[in-house]
């Protein structure tokens, strides 16, 4: 019999028990590369699942630190194949072909699932059949604002606050949605979500059921870098893949500006000024701000452009909204 707390918590989120029902069989998918403790550590949590109908598929893409000789050791029942170094996009699309579950389970070295994870989001697509992904909260928390359910393609394209090692999805998701996308080098996890989010509805178990591993610390010139990859690959979503007939147009706008600014005035304060100009030009295109910071940035960029040696005509930015 279960405790008494944890009942009370499937009773709360509609999540049946699973005793005596179908047990669809669920693939984790674990994408490693030099990260030999990390991926060891995921696995173990893997492998302590309450659920017992699960595989667990470990993509070793190009490891030279052992990795893929760590993980194996762990269990015979461990599928891990070492494949080149390709990037985070390949490595989860040729696990998940490899695959046999009905449902997959993204899981990330230096993740770590609590014990009942796979049990309360299996129970949670059991109970809710109009469901297609569901995810949970993470200890701390990771995400960009507060996790939410529904229909979320607008939510999602502003702010990613789904991490990925919380999700479980039918597999008829990744099969619609054409995999992951293998030309990203960062925000992999966030393109797959929005792409999703078309036609694709999300369900929420409120409680955290992942301990989330360590963030790495950024400078501000790598952070402005991030940025810069993330408005491309909403811009990209927005222009050629459907985006532009089915968001918000306002807030499309909106988010285009604030994480313009963001990256420009970082690449101003690293002395970037040309993708400076670029990011902070196509903010202010997508949405006009108050004179008062546009003034402040025309600032600091005549400080930088006094500097240089010629002048030359800044590329200008393609975000247009």
């Amino acid at each position: 019999m279960m405790e008494p707390t944890l009942r009370r918590t499937f009773e709360v989120c509609g999540e049946p028990e699973l005793r005596g029902m179908h047990q669809p069989l669920v693939s984790v998918i674990v994408p490693t590369f030099n990260q030999r403790i990390g991926a060891v550590r995921a696995v173990q949590s893997a492998l302590a699942q309450t659920y017992p109908r699960c595989e667990i598929i470990v993509q070793d893409d190009g490891s030279t630190d052992g990795t893929a000789e760590a993980v194996g050791s762990l269990s015979p029942a461990i599928s891990c194949q070492i494949q080149e170094h390709r990037g985070l996009g390949t490595a989860r699309n040729n696990a998940i072909r490899r695959s046999r579950g009905e449902l997959v389970a993204l899981l990330d070295p230096d993740d770590v699932w609590t014990t009942d994870k796979l049990e309360r989001c299996v129970g949670y697509l059991q109970a809710r059949p109009d469901v297609d992904i569901v995810y949970s909260p993470t200890m701390p928390p990771t995400g960009e604002g507060e996790c939410l359910a529904g229909w979320l393609l607008d939510e999602l394209f502003d702010r990613n606050f789904i991490r990925d090692s919380a999700a479980v999805f039918h597999r008829r998701v990744w099969e619609r949605v054409g995999g992951f996308d293998e030309s990203l080098p960062l925000h992999v996890g966030h393109n797959f979500w929005v792409r999703a989010a078309v036609g694709q509805r999300f369900g929420l178990v409120p409680e955290p059921l992942v301990h989330a591993g360590h963030q790495p610390v950024l400078s501000r010139n790598e952070l402005a870098h991030r940025i810069r990859i993330q408005v491309e690959m909403l811009y990209r979503f927005f222009e050629a893949q459907g985006g532009k007939e089915r968001l918000d147009r306002f807030r499309a706008a909106r988010t285009f500006a604030r994480l313009g600014y963001a990256a420009g005035m970082r690449f101003l304060l690293e002395g970037d000024g040309t993708q400076a100009v670029r990011m902070l030009y196509g903010a202010l295109i997508c949405r006009p701000t108050p004179w008062i910071r546009v003034l402040y940035y025309a600032a600091r960029l005549q400080r930088w452009w006094l500097n240089q040696p010629v002048y030359q005509e800044p590329p200008l930015v393609y975000v247009t909204c």
